[in-house]
């Protein structure tokens, strides 16, 4: 949120297309909408680091089988985590938006943003069947 004016400002990982046009319909109205490709990435270390890239890394739908993969995927989360977390603690009024954040980049941007106090909020497609 912006503090001058409480206008709500989000930042928001990666998403399609489809999912974008959704996004931009829903909360554009309420407030500017910062787009990411990527989270961002920071060397400066926090003492939840690690532990915020090995939950990320434990939750991945697909696990990794090369202890080496495994080394370079959780050091990338690490970073990832480091500058998101950074770039929330430099800005305390953006909210985190990400399509689906349980696991791998998207889950340390939202933890990242929780360990600096901003908001998060995730979003999903339900699917319904009839009966």
């Amino acid at each position: 949120m912006n503090a001058n004016n409480k206008i709500p400002e989000f930042y928001c990982l990666n998403p399609r297309k489809v999912k974008r046009t959704l996004i931009a319909a829903v909360l554009g109205a309420l407030g500017p909408i910062t787009w990411r490709r990527f989270p961002p990435m920071a060397f400066r270390s926090y003492p939840e680091t690690r532990a915020r890239a090995e939950v990320a890394l434990a939750a991945a739908s697909r696990p990794i089988k090369s202890r080496f993969a495994a080394l370079l995927k959780r050091k990338l989360l690490e970073l990832q985590y480091n500058g998101s977390r950074a770039c929330f603690a430099a800005r305390p009024g953006l909210t985190a938006v990400v399509w689906n954040g349980l696991n791998g980049s998207r889950r340390v941007f939202c933890d990242g943003a929780a360990d600096a106090g901003s908001g998060q909020l995730f979003l999903s497609t339900v699917l319904c069947r009839d009966a």
